[in-house]
């Protein structure tokens, strides 16, 4: 295991490695390669005797033309800093003076030529060195004007980027499929773009759940986690690069796009999560050198420091790498809590020929809390609601500073495409991922809200090591049947998870003593015994998916998509002390799709779909409400999800992106029972709802990212709990809206500011047993963002500064699970753009 602490020395080595690379960048080898054409105007070629004019004419001649540049140039850029309101008019206010150049250059040409051509004449001379006195030589030749040529190349924005209004046109890896336009993929799927995540200051995969609009954030940052809901059901299902990984936490600084796809997914990848999927896109080598250093500050000490390099390592390009090395340390905003990670992480792409590519990446990450908040869990006391959130402090710890959370990981991946000629294209990757996890948890329970008391105890689950393989092999085709033309996908999919754990890798014990709500206690760690033997395997998952898909198009106006996939899923539990098996189950079965799609108009698309899932059965969590579950660990039988979908996106002015879907799925219904503390799989699950998103800019100043989500979950079913068919399922918001705008100040160029509001729906919950009579609801909630980024430059280097200051009313609310969520906190960063 690893340091708990990121010590002096590694800070140092960390920092040594950033500031490497960027002297690395700046040593102008190979780089200097790319540094792009200079702007130049073509020469006229208006003599015809180049060379036999006087030096003393030439010198004076270049002078002025030196002096006139010089004065257009100082001249252009007073014009273009006047008019600079916007990087889009800064554009054209430098096209518009290379144009004027370009005019001003021919005028001088044709002036050049007039003033040359009499010196020709004079210089054509008899062998006896007397002027000749032919016709010809009288008489000048027609003047020839050469106009200069001068090339504007006007580069479209970067695919999300502010300037494209964080619009990211085209997704990779869905499913089987390579890519597809976002406006013509017939589901509901979110981008996160790595220039939004920079200007959110996201650091943690926390914040993506909390600003991306189909996200219901579940935990907060002051206790290590990943929860989240999508269309009312725990997301489960992470992807890499279209790959399964599991067993770990995910880092963003490395990852060019977070894409979120709501609902039933099975098709795509065989093994299926009712609530979508998330798949981590990795940073690529730029076409050009690229040098940025962020340096950031979050209260109380935590410091922040992410460099990202890249570019290509050739002149011809093919050749290119990217490198992200990350290190934050320091106390977080929660009292005696502090946070150390790091990150290195590094990627190389090889194009030996136009039709061949090879991607590989190898990264390693570590990530360590300790002093994690706990939850406040309702009990025969009384529900949760009952206790007002305004009482809670959430700025105090209160459970223990020797709790923790420790996850690291080391990974590798290659990707090969091959385009084999027009017709047909190739496409394999594989990825390897061993990690570990370990963590200590301090839960609170017994609450007394009349005296606001409480008793703790410590559940420790220890190292667990989890060994990753992912890959994928497709062959894609192109052709025709008549008018109707074909996009084959054809392939097998296969990934494989097993973990390994010690026999005794759990503790549960209470603390002694009693806790007070208005003055939280820190109490020496307790002493027992854990981890003391030897690893053993204790869970395997292996599922294999063979799969088939057509995108099928009849016009430019209807196009189909359909497929299907054989999944088969094979899940073992053993026992650590015996090695036997506890459960398991092993499953195939073809999981179909089929989506229409039409296009009335070119910049709008509308779309019904069909989706089905096998979806691995639910394990039994460790604790339910601060109390250990007693079949914890216990695999449920996998069940077949079910969608419809309809929905329509546009993309309006080339510069908004709406969509609106429909959906209604169906899941299984697992749950812990609170009476018993088992977790059961009893009937079924309903969920119908609508939802909206908006990505752009609204106005050339505006920009937008956000939507809503509205919807109704029931308990359609339960043979244990009839009287609750009807009822919503706990933690389930019935409405979730967020919105994240950022407006550019026009007479303060590169200075913007920002504002964003989420609100989150009330939602259900239990306490005691799971009848009408305990059932509770928690209040909706709203919190308010605001912020700011300047872009100027320092030393002739792009640098931004970059504030923002998240619940800004300090809202004191309830999340699912009892914890209380984050309070008013502060962000700071300073990014310095080499290139």
């Amino acid at each position: 295991m690893m340091s708990g602490r990121l010590s002096k020395v590694r800070w140092l080595w960390i920092s040594a490695v950033l500031v490497t690379g960027l002297c690395f960048a700046g040593t102008g080898m190979p780089w200097e390669a790319y540094a792009g054409p200079a702007d130049t105007v073509a020469s006229p070629a208006g003599a015809t005797a180049k060379g036999q004019a006087s030096s003393k004419t030439r010198s004076k001649k270049k002078a002025k033309r030196t002096a006139k540049k010089k004065a257009r140039t100082r001249k252009a850029k007073r014009r273009a800093k006047t008019k600079a309101h916007s990087k889009k008019a800064r554009r054209r206010a430098k096209y518009k003076a290379r144009s004027k150049r370009a005019r001003r250059g021919a005028r001088a040409g044709a002036q050049s030529n007039k003033a040359v051509q009499p010196t020709a004449t004079r210089a054509q001379t008899s062998e006896t060195g007397q002027a000749s006195e032919r016709p010809e030589a009288k008489t000048a030749p027609p003047e020839t004007k050469n106009v200069p040529v001068t090339t504007v190349t006007v580069k479209a924005p970067k695919p999300g980027s502010a300037e494209a209004g964080y619009i990211v046109d085209t997704i990779k890896n869905v499913g089987p499929w390579p890519d597809l336009k976002l406006q013509d993929t017939p589901y509901s799927i979110s981008v996160m773009s790595s220039d939004l995540m920079d200007n959110l200051q996201v650091t943690s995969i926390n914040d993506v759940w909390k600003y991306d609009p189909y996200t219901q954030l579940y935990i907060p940052s002051s206790r290590l986690g990943d929860n989240f809901y999508m269309r009312g059901y725990y997301n489960n299902l992470v992807l890499q690069d279209g790959l399964p990984m599991y067993g770990s936490f995910q880092p963003i600084e490395d990852k060019e796009a977070v894409q979120i796809m709501t609902g039933v997914v099975g098709f795509m990848y065989g093994i299926g999560s009712p609530a979508g999927v998330v798949n981590y896109v990795t940073k690529r080598a730029p076409d050009q050198p690229l040098a940025n250093i962020t340096v950031g500050y979050t209260e109380d000490t935590d410091r922040y420091i992410h460099g990202d390099f890249g570019g290509p390592l050739d002149k011809s390009g093919n050749l290119g790498f990217r490198f992200n090395a990350v290190a934050e340390d320091g106390q977080t905003y929660l009292q005696d809590s502090t946070l150390n990670k790091w990150l290195l992480s590094g990627s190389l792409d090889w194009a030996p020929t136009d039709r061949l590519k090879l991607d590989l990446d190898l990264s390693s990450y570590y990530n360590d809390q300790k002093g994690m908040q706990v939850s406040f869990a309702a009990t025969n006391n009384g529900p949760l609601n009952s206790l007002n959130a305004s009482l809670i402090d959430p700025y105090k710890l209160y459970g223990q500073q020797w709790s923790f959370e420790k996850d690291q990981y080391t990974q590798g991946g290659a990707i090969l495409k091959w385009n084999i000629n027009d017709t047909f294209t190739l496409r394999a990757a594989v990825r390897e991922q061993y990690s570990s996890d370990n963590r200590l948890n301090v839960n609170a329970n017994t609450f007394n809200w009349s005296n606001g008391t409480y008793k703790e105890s410590i559940y420790q689950i220890g190292d667990a090591d989890f060994h990753n393989t992912s890959t994928y092999g497709y062959l894609d085709s192109s052709f025709c049947t008549g008018p109707i033309s074909h996009k084959l996908t054809t392939g097998v999919s296969y990934a494989r998870e097993v973990v390994f754990a010690n026999p005794d890798h759990t503790a549960t014990l209470n603390i002694p003593g009693t806790f007070y709500i208005n003055n939280p206690a820190q109490v020496p760690e307790p002493f027992f015994a854990i981890d003391t033997l030897p690893m053993t395997k204790y869970y395997s998952f292996d599922y294999t998916n063979l799969v088939a898909g057509d995108e099928i198009k009849f016009t430019d106006k209807w196009s189909l998509l359909v497929g299907v996939n054989e999944a088969n899923l094979d899940e073992t539990i053993l026992n650590l002390n015996t090695g036997g098996i506890s459960s398991q189950y092993d499953k195939s079965k073809p999981t179909p799709a089929a989506a229409i799609m039409f296009k009335p108009i070119p910049f709008v698309t509308t779309y019904f779909s069909y989706l089905q899932a096998l979806e691995p059965g639910g394990s039994a969590p460790d604790t339910y409400n601060g109390l250990p579950v007693k079949n914890a660990g216990v695999i449920m039988p996998p069940s077949v999800d079910d969608q419809y979908e309809a929905g329509a996106k546009a993309t309006l002015f080339d510069r908004l992106f709406l969509t609106v879907a429909w959906f209604d799925l169906q899941q299984a219904n697992s749950y812990v029972d609170p009476a018993t503390l088992y977790y059961v799989q009893s009937g079924q699950t309903d969920t119908k709802g609508v939802e909206l998103t908006a990505t752009g800019k609204i106005l050339p100043n505006l920009r937008i990212f956000g939507g809503a989500t509205f919807q109704h979950a029931q308990i359609a079913d339960d043979a244990n709990a009839p009287q609750l068919v009807g009822t919503w399922p706990t933690g389930v918001a019935d409405q979730i809206i967020k919105a994240s705008l950022e407006y550019d100040i026009p007479k303060v160029p590169g200075l913007t500011l920002t504002f964003g509001t989420y609100h989150t729906g009330s939602w259900w919950s239990y306490y005691s047993t799971r009848t009408r009579a305990n059932m509770y609801l928690l209040p909706p909630v709203t919190t308010f963002d605001l912020g700011a980024r300047y872009e100027t430059r320092v030393y002739d280097h792009v640098t931004i500064f970059r504030l923002n200051v998240s619940n800004i009313t300090d809202n004191h609310y309830w999340m699912p699970g009892g914890w209380i969520g984050d309070p008013l906190v502060a962000h700071f960063s300073v990014t310095l753009k080499y290139f």
